[in-house]
């Protein structure tokens, strides 16, 4: 998805490559980090 790769570039998210899958997880020393779940339940 467009939008986690434009968040992993921001230094939102982590990107990790897993084969020919992109595995993200949320970059937990981010500023936002405890409003992350909320910010993506609502888009």
């Amino acid at each position: 998805m467009r939008e986690f790769s434009e968040l992993a570039e921001l230094g939102l998210l982590n990107r990790e490559r897993r084969g020919n899958c992109q595995v993200y997880s949320a970059h937990s020393v981010s500023a936002i980090f405890s409003e992350l779940p909320s910010i993506l339940r609502k888009t």
